[in-house]
């Protein structure tokens, strides 16, 4: 049993908690960056009303009110406390986005337990290549230009959420 993507805890519950049989990777980089990736393309976990807003920590009352930005960065570092938590209990891996795309090929089946054929193994440095959000784009290391794009309020969500977890 083996998941490769735990979003957050499960109301307040942790991912241990919630499925005690099961391994974790959780794929993480610069914060920042990731909040500018998600003003550019939104996820489906930063829609306000698609989850609900106690996952994030965020009182119902208040979850219309937050800046879309706050509202990223609050589920981001609910996410990450929950992979800090699998990775206390033992069964989880914390993966460096800089890893990529080796760490696919190579210690992602062995930390599930996986042996791949070689053909396997090419099919994977395949689809590693590939842009995650545009999977018919190849994959371009955009790092310094969201770096750029990141404003001062978007940092200031940054230190105040996620620092201290990332």
């Amino acid at each position: 049993n083996s998941l490769a993507y735990m979003p957050s805890s499960t109301h307040g519950r942790s991912f241990v908690e919630v499925h005690p049989a099961y391994d974790l990777a959780f794929l993480y980089r610069e914060p920042a960056e990731v909040l500018v990736s998600q003003a550019r393309m939104p996820g489906a976990w930063t829609v306000t009303s698609a989850l609900e807003p106690a996952i994030f920590g965020v009182p119902p009352a208040g979850v219309f009110s937050l800046p879309r930005y706050e509202y990223r960065a609050r589920g981001m570092a609910r996410m990450c406390e929950a992979a800090l938590a699998c990775r206390e209990s033992g069964r989880g891996l914390l993966v460096n986005y800089d890893e990529l795309p080796g760490f696919v090929c190579d210690t992602l089946p062995q930390h599930f337990g996986l042996r791949l054929e070689a053909k396997e193994r090419e099919r994977m440095r395949c689809v590693a290549g590939s842009d995650a959000k545009v999977p018919t784009a190849a994959y371009a290391d955009d790092r310094q230009a969201k770096r750029q794009a990141v404003t001062p309020e978007l940092q200031a969500q940054v230190e105040r959420w996620l620092a201290p977890r990332y």
